[in-house]
């Protein structure tokens, strides 16, 4: 609340690595405020809250299919929404700010009937228009959607379970999200789908993120910092006028003792031996 004010017009709301946060909470606040939410829904294809998909609640949501995320294209992605109005200039943001595709056409043509109606630009404008040879990967992985997405759910279980044994000293975040066993659930009933694998040293681990990680690419197993640690620690950071809270010690935290690895939805043997092998290898710690 601290930044709300005159200027301020809507939420960018972040579904994080495939957690889907307690909507009514947002959803209600955005109401009460009289402001637009918008969700980025990138990391989280398949979440949901109350039986309802994300990237539901709002004006508009967004998704990622990046070749690392659970629906690739290799490149590009998606943005839904119910406003018809929202919806004519997203067409041609994708394509220079250009006519073609809007279902206004009409309008635009008969308000400026000098320009070539062929060539009528009417927005700012960009070239991010997926191709057909993307929308065919997508399709074919759009049907096996589910089946990912439970493959993802089991493999963070086993981790789980790995770790409760071999290390309990770090933490899986979102643990607590997983069901009592590896089984499917149904797919409104899904409120993570687990984009990586996160974790978190926890304060008596008797090793720090640095050497853990060491440890781990040592063993073929491949780590990262949590989405990008403390982005405000950034330089890209320094070429904008930005504001942040007072403290950021969570993000210093996730920063100084986080880091996550990949959550397949397809290992074969030798790679989940060498992901077992690697986090059995933690007990000696």
């Amino acid at each position: 609340r601290s930044v709300l004010g005159p200027r301020v017009k809507g939420m960018f709301l972040i579904h994080v690595l495939g957690q889907v946060p307690t909507m009514q909470e947002y959803v209600r606040f955005i109401d009460e405020n009289r402001l637009l939410l918008v969700e980025d829904c990138c990391e989280s294809l398949g979440g949901h809250f109350g039986r309802q998909h994300v990237g539901t609640f709002g004006v508009a949501g967004s998704f990622s299919f990046y070749f690392s995320h659970h629906l690739t294209t290799v490149e590009g992605g998606m943005i839904i929404t119910t406003n018809s109005a929202l919806y004519v200039d997203l067409v041609s943001l994708r394509a220079h700010g250009w006519t073609r595709g809007r279902s206004d056409k009409a309008m635009w043509k008969d308000r400026y009937p000098d320009l070539d109606e062929r060539f009528l630009f009417v927005t700012a404008g960009y070239n991010v228009r997926p191709t057909e040879i993307q929308g065919a990967i997508g399709s074919v992985q759009l049907r096996k959607l589910d089946d990912m997405l439970d493959a993802r759910q089991r493999l963070a279980h086993r981790v789980h379970e790995w770790t409760r044994k071999y290390a309990p000293w770090l933490e899986l975040i979102g643990a607590d999200r997983l069901p009592t066993t590896p089984n499917a659930v149904q797919r409104r009933e899904r409120t993570h789908s687990w984009m990586t694998l996160p974790f978190r040293l926890r304060d008596f681990a008797p090793i720090d993120s640095s050497s853990l990680k060491t440890h781990l690419e040592n063993r073929n197993v491949e780590t990262r910092p949590i989405i990008a640690g403390n982005l405000a620690r950034h330089p890209a950071t320094q070429q904008f006028h930005t504001r942040s809270a007072a403290s950021l010690a969570c993000c210093d935290n996730l920063l100084s003792r986080g880091f996550m690895i990949g959550c397949h939805p397809v290992l074969d043997d030798q790679a989940f031996e060498t992901l077992e092998s690697a986090f059995y290898s933690l007990s000696k710690f």
